[in-house]
């Protein structure tokens, strides 16, 4: 990490034009070990408007196991997103304390993420410190995964499926 570190970190993801024209996101996987209380943040694509957020109470998870665990978004009408469109999914602490390590992949070049990914372009490491400018950092890949429970391919797809 840089010597300042950032308190808010994530996933800058999309969705690629084509998969389907909206989608829904229900929470946040992480693989991660924790040791204090973290907010889940859905960001919009201007990476200051919440979409939706959780706060994940370290007092509930298994403190000894590094393991990946769901955190979802409780009790609130899911985003819905538009494939193509950059959003951010990120983990902040909740508190002064630091919420523990989150496990991460560096890549040396983008045609070795593009390998695993399909396209490097689609999912990068974002953070920000102190509420500052996001940064992007497209060899750098958190253990974390977003949660996605719905895709709607709208009438262009339906379309292309109805037997003629």
């Amino acid at each position: 990490f840089p010597v300042t570190i950032p308190d808010e970190y994530g996933m800058y993801f999309r969705l690629p034009v084509g998969s389907c024209s909206t989608y829904q996101v229900s929470g946040l996987r992480l693989g991660c070990l924790i040791a204090a209380d973290f907010d889940v943040i859905l960001y919009d694509t201007n990476g200051t408007t919440v979409l939706a957020s959780v706060t994940a109470d370290s007092s509930i998870q298994n403190q000894t196991t590094h393991g990946a665990y769901n955190y979802l978004f409780t009790g609130t009408t899911l985003p819905t997103l538009t494939a193509g469109s950059y959003y951010r999914l990120v983990v902040r602490p909740s508190t002064g304390t630091g919420m523990g390590p989150v496990q991460y992949f560096t890549f040396r070049t983008d045609a070795d993420k593009s390998a695993i990914l399909g396209n490097a372009a689609d999912v990068q490491y974002t953070s920000r410190t102190n509420a500052g400018a996001w940064t992007q950092d497209t060899n750098r890949l958190f253990a974390m995964q977003a949660i996605i429970v719905s895709l709607d391919h709208g009438a262009e797809f339906q379309d292309r499926n109805t037997p003629d």
